[in-house]
């Protein structure tokens, strides 16, 4: 066996963190897509707190709403919304994407509405 140290921060993660910090300095809104069946770890925590860092308000997009449990959805949407600068929205995979009622037009007037 030998000595050599393993990294537990892949180059490919180095590069995320890289860009990621280029993105926020030049962007006003972080939207970050979470899967509403397992928000928490389909997120990465890395992007909070760079977010945090830049001081960005936050779109959550809690995605597959219609594959998660209501109650949990409805629970994790007022705990995002809770927070500071955080907007959360929850959006069905099987609602057509350019309705106004759900989609691209709750995306947007989603975005609008955190900053």
């Amino acid at each position: 066996m030998s000595n050599a140290s393993i990294n537990w921060f892949p180059g490919h993660m180095a590069a995320f963190v890289k860009d990621a910090k280029k993105a926020m300095a030049d962007h006003d809104l972080v939207v970050e897509v979470l899967d509403a069946r397992c928000p928490m770890a389909s997120g990465n925590p890395l992007v909070e707190t760079l977010r945090k860092h830049r001081q960005r308000p936050c779109l959550k997009v809690l995605n597959k709403v219609d594959l998660a449990d209501p109650a949990a959805t409805q629970a994790w949407l007022t705990f995002f919304n809770a927070q500071k600068d955080v907007t959360a929205i929850a959006l069905a995979s099987v609602v057509p994407p350019l309705t106004s009622s759900g989609g691209a037009g709750q995306l947007t007037g989603a975005a609008r509405g955190s900053w």
